[in-house]
């Protein structure tokens, strides 16, 4: 049998173009820019080099993602459960190095 709601939210998905991450640390940044040509707001202006430098750091959380999203003029609702960085993240070496000073900023 066909799902027609399925059928339906299907046809009104935008098609989201791949963007490869060009780092270990840049999958937001990837992923930003794929949502970025369907964001309300955003203009043609997402290139790797704009939201890299609208970014700021190599060490990218999601409250990061949601400051460049607004430098693109983006309009959007950012919430969260952790005010801060989450201090469980220590115990992992990909953050353990960095969070002190994630954590200030």
């Amino acid at each position: 049998a066909l799902d027609l709601d399925a059928a339906a939210a299907a046809a009104a998905a935008p098609a989201v173009a791949h963007v490869r991450q060009r780092h270990v640390w840049d999958c937001g940044l990837a992923c930003l820019l794929m949502v970025a040509p369907c964001a309300s707001g955003i203009g043609e202006g997402a290139s790797w080099d704009v939201v890299n430098a609208a970014c700021g750091t190599k060490s990218v959380w999601t409250v990061d993602l949601a400051f460049v999203l607004r430098e693109l003029g983006a309009r959007f609702l950012f919430l969260t459960k952790t005010c801060g960085a989450d201090p469980s993240y220590a115990r992992l070496a990909f953050y353990s190095r960095e969070l002190g000073t994630d954590s200030g900023r």
